[in-house]
């Protein structure tokens, strides 16, 4: 009850809980379709697929993840891989691969609203699956939303935990 009482003094609301998962990447198949290691000649057409994605509008933080990115892209060995899938020569989805201890971490799946369903996300997170193998990575692990959360458990990720989110709403 006390912590109730915190998140509501705050104005913090339940949003859609998050999902925790993980899977072993020996024996997951290899992506399917036309798939684009990130580099610095295709970071910005990763970043609109991204921003149309995940419905980005506020040109603020478009920005700041826009300079995030494409900073790191231009490291000698970047700190995080990215994954670029194109339908019919433009670009439908996308995802990345960060180290996470012994583990990758999948993250920044998303798939442009118009081609959602045709399988473009799976093959971006097959993708980064392939990348975290060829790292030598064991097992890879993602926070799946409501939405997602179905074709992960497809491709193989088990459930380890649920978490519940709580988002800032102005009162």
């Amino acid at each position: 009850e006390a912590a109730g009482f915190v998140v509501e003094a705050h104005a913090l609301v339940p949003d859609e809980p998050e999902f925790a998962m993980v899977i072993d990447v020996d024996g997951v198949p290899a992506p399917d379709g036309e798939v684009v290691a990130v580099d610095s000649d295709t970071i910005d057409e990763w970043l609109s697929v991204m921003g149309r994605s995940y419905g980005w509008t506020d040109p603020a933080a478009i920005s700041a993840w826009s300079e995030l990115y494409r900073d790191a892209i231009r490291e000698p060995d970047p700190p995080w891989w990215h994954v670029l899938v194109r339908a019919d020569g433009k670009g439908v989805a996308c995802a990345s691969l960060f180290p996470a201890g012994d583990q990758g971490f999948v993250t920044n799946v998303g798939t442009v609203p118009a081609a959602r369903g045709g399988g473009h996300g799976t093959t971006a997170t097959l993708a980064t699956i392939a990348i975290a193998r060829d790292r030598g990575y064991r097992q890879a692990s993602l926070t799946a939303s409501l939405m997602g959360r179905a074709m992960y458990a497809r491709i193989g990720f088990r459930e380890e935990a649920r978490l519940d989110r709580f988002v800032w709403r102005a009162i």
